[in-house]
């Protein structure tokens, strides 16, 4: 998947959970290296003052369609921490209880191919 083709799939999405203008100025949503993700391959850092985000899905070699379906999953993993960042107990700490039930969203919303 190359960068535009995140662009597109990031401004569907970002639609579809409503989280454009006003509501967000802006989210910023790229690849980062392995260098910069860590052990993790998304991540979402925001700022409800300003109302901005940025989301950073780990770059992987072009796998075909499974790799796109979890560059997916993770997206929209990731911007439902925006959707949902008002009822964190916690803002931008990991809670394992939020992160699973983020994964089992993401996963209803953007089901693999085989499992559709």
């Amino acid at each position: 998947m190359t960068q535009a083709q995140l662009g597109t799939l990031a401004r569907r999405w970002i639609k579809k959970l409503r989280l454009n203008a006003p509501a967000w100025k802006s989210i910023d949503v790229s690849f980062g290296t392995l260098e910069e993700m860590g052990n993790t391959v998304g991540k979402c850092e925001w700022s409800t003052e300003h109302r901005t985000a940025l989301v950073r899905i780990l770059e992987e070699p072009d796998h075909g369609e499974a790799c796109s379906d979890t560059i997916e999953q993770t997206l929209v993993h990731e911007l439902l921490h925006l959707v949902l960042q008002g009822y964190m107990t916690r803002p931008q700490k990991y809670d394992s209880n939020f992160e699973h039930g983020l994964n089992v969203l993401s996963e209803v919303l953007a089901p693999t191919k085989k499992r559709k």
